[in-house]
């Protein structure tokens, strides 16, 4: 690719008559590695969350490491109330079943409002959370009792949000859930969604039903 840029500009140079080929040569470089960083996603200079900046119905796929391809499924309602001086985020969750990945199961889970970052980053605890059986593909029909944590980050369109789980679960098996991780995405029709979400940021899908 260098080799390419320099031609490139030596033909330019030889066009404009230029006597100093290396230096604008150089010059050229320093701006197309600029403007690289300055592209770069993620940036937090480009990211502000705001209280009511992200809310909907998305999808919650939570992907455990021991059964990365078969995610525990939720319908969730996504809000960012004020919290404090900042934006807060709130989900409220509604299992689905593992066998159809549509039919509503078990309790809502009620989650937050947990802070989050001037740059979009939050990490929401859940210390005690249980859902039903019905909701279960990795050991099915067995309740579920965990300690986690979902850390991830707000930035983007708002269609698609992924990021890391953690915590333990606590029955019906000991387990570390150091490695899984879960997305949420965007319920553009209500009533309407894949049975096959992503299970993580690099868009996996999950095993088809």
């Amino acid at each position: 690719m260098r080799n390419l840029e320099r031609r490139l500009l030596l033909t330019a140079v030889l066009a404009t008559g230029c006597v100093d080929p290396e230096a604008r040569f150089q010059s050229f470089v320093d701006r197309s590695r600029s403007s690289e960083r300055d592209a770069e996603p993620g940036d937090a200079a480009t990211c502000s969350v705001e209280p009511g900046s992200v809310q909907g119905q998305y999808l919650l796929a939570l992907s455990v490491s021991v059964a990365p391809t078969k995610p525990i499924v939720a319908l969730v309602d996504l809000d960012t109330p004020a919290l404090d001086d900042g934006t807060g985020l709130s989900l409220d969750a509604q299992p689905l079943r593992f066998a159809d990945r549509k039919t509503p199961t078990g309790e809502r889970l009620a989650l937050g409002p947990f802070p989050v970052a001037a740059d979009g980053s939050y990490s929401a605890d859940a210390p005690g959370l249980d859902i039903t059986g019905e909701a279960n593909p990795v050991t099915p029909g067995a309740d579920i009792s965990a300690t986690a944590v979902l850390a991830g980050n707000l930035c983007g369109d708002g269609r698609f949000f992924c990021g890391t789980l953690s915590g333990t679960v606590t029955k019906p098996l000991p387990l570390p859930l150091a490695g899984s991780t879960f997305t949420l995405t965007r319920v553009e029709t209500p009533g309407e969604w894949s049975t096959q979400p992503a299970v993580d940021c690099a868009g996996t899908l999950a095993d088809p039903l």
